[in-house]
């Protein structure tokens, strides 16, 4: 059974989108590290407004490629529980082909992005723990987690005072 070329073509294309806009997505992530590490606050609110912006495009992508690929199931007559590459094997060859190398490179591509996403959620809570553990050496009376008496988290008070005992 052949599935819609109108559907097959608009799929690859929403996957070749996809893939730019995921390519996009890390190259933004790099830049954001490189921000964090040197300290460049401007520029990393640029490139996480940015990336904020790609991120809703991509889930709007990712949506219409669902939709897409639905659709071209449907018109295969393909179960449910298909794979991506079950569905694809009952087009012709060329076709099949095509999918393919895109739903690959589109794989390839969120593996990048995430691999920068994962970079960046490491360091910053390397940072963040390295952080508190110098915090909590040199302020010693504000480690751990203070509690009030309704059981709410409350922060340390002030400094601790010293009373001389002969006053």
């Amino acid at each position: 059974m052949e599935g819609s070329m109108e559907t097959i073509d608009n799929l690859t294309e929403i996957m070749k989108k996809e893939i730019d806009q995921l390519t996009r997505f890390a190259v933004t992530g790099e830049s954001i590290m490189q921000n964090l590490m040197d300290k460049d606050w401007e520029s990393l609110q640029v490139h996480l407004i940015l990336s904020n912006t790609l991120s809703q495009s991509i889930q709007s992508a990712e949506s219409k490629r669902d939709l897409l690929y639905r659709e071209l199931k449907e018109s295969l007559s393909a179960s449910e529980n298909d794979t991506f590459y079950q569905v694809v094997s009952k087009l012709e060859p060329k076709k099949r082909e095509g999918l393919t190398d895109t739903f690959r490179n589109l794989k390839l591509a969120l593996l990048q992005a995430q691999g920068v996403s994962w970079r960046i959620e490491a360091y910053v809570a390397s940072a963040g723990s390295t952080m508190k553990e110098l915090m909590n050496r040199i302020f010693p009376h504000r480690k751990g987690t203070l509690y009030s008496r309704n059981g709410a988290a409350k922060e340390a008070g002030n400094n601790p005072m010293v009373l001389n005992k002969k006053l």
